[in-house]
């Protein structure tokens, strides 16, 4: 996988996130920690369906990293596993 991110169609502006695990460009990440002092927010990919979904990665970054994530808009997100029809 390339180690950048285009969304198809952003209409929003990204935001920066610090990789609380690894990340790769396209992952859709989530909030894992909220922002402290001069630190933003931490955020990790997810696995499973979630309620606070931030986004998707902009770039590829390993924990402890500062990473872009690309909101709103049309996003190609990467599939973790083969998705089944129906």
């Amino acid at each position: 996988m390339a180690g950048d991110y285009t969304p198809k169609y952003r209409i929003d502006t990204d935001a920066t996130y610090q990789a609380s695990a690894t990340v790769a460009a396209g992952n859709v990440v989530y909030i894992t920690a909220a922002a402290t002092g001069s630190t933003p927010p931490t955020a990790a990919p997810t696995t499973a369906a979630s309620a606070v979904v931030v986004g998707v990665a902009n770039k590829n970054a390993d924990v402890g990293e500062q990473f872009s994530v690309s909101r709103g808009g049309v996003q190609q997100c990467v599939a973790g596993a083969t998705i089944a029809l129906g």
